[in-house]
């Protein structure tokens, strides 16, 4: 059994700081460890819930029952493949990846930059604003099944339509997933961030 902590407050783990207790809650290193993870949950028959950053997920105050999957800071990473390819950690939140790809002067990506969340949460819903989709950045993802098994799949592959993909039907914890940019320049890059942000929280604050 990996190891996990006991009874912890879900509202330290939610942006709107709300929920009871977890059972058990865990923050795995690898991908083999959420695989044991996950397998473990199947034999004992426990509820699994997998949580990113927090945003837009509400925990009743009596707490929850089940486990939760928990890809916090240690699944937080961004690395080149090439000049125009990220490969991009399912924790990482879509504002580490827009600095990122700003810094980096790859456009294609600015749409994203005041959505809440991660690029986990990101796939599966495939979040969008401003003209601009997940899909139309998503080359492949790594993912494991409910029975630990890893996969990769194409983005063509995934069912992704408004608001929606493969993991909004289907259960799968997303591992990492490779993005394709182009090159841009910086300012500009910068500026368009900064405008999207300014409509953002003129219309959510």
């Amino acid at each position: 059994m990996i190891n996990a902590k006991e009874n912890v407050p879900m509202k330290n783990h939610t942006t709107l700081k709300i929920g009871g207790p977890a059972r058990r809650f865990f923050e795995p290193e690898t991908i083999e460890d959420m695989a044991q993870i996950l397998q473990e949950s199947l034999e004992e028959e426990a509820p699994l819930f997998v949580l990113g950053n927090g945003s837009n997920v509400l925990f009743p105050d009596e707490g929850y029952e089940g486990w939760i999957l928990h890809l916090g800071p240690n699944w937080s990473g961004i690395e080149l493949v090439d000049a125009c390819r990220l490969r991009v950690k399912s924790g990482t939140t879509n504002q580490e990846l827009a600095r990122f790809t700003r810094l980096a002067g790859l456009a294609g990506y600015e749409f994203a930059s005041g959505i809440p969340g991660t690029v986990g949460g990101a796939i599966v819903m495939n979040a969008g604003a401003y003209d601009g989709e997940t899909v139309d950045v998503l080359e492949s993802v790594r993912w494991l099944d409910r029975r630990g098994n890893l996969h990769v799949a194409a983005g063509e592959e995934l069912d992704m339509g408004y608001r929606h993909s493969r993991f909004s039907d289907e259960f799968g914890v997303i591992v990492d997933a490779v993005y394709r940019l182009r090159p841009g320049d910086t300012r500009a890059i910068e500026q368009r961030i900064d405008e999207l942000t300014q409509k953002r929280w003129s219309k959510q604050p």
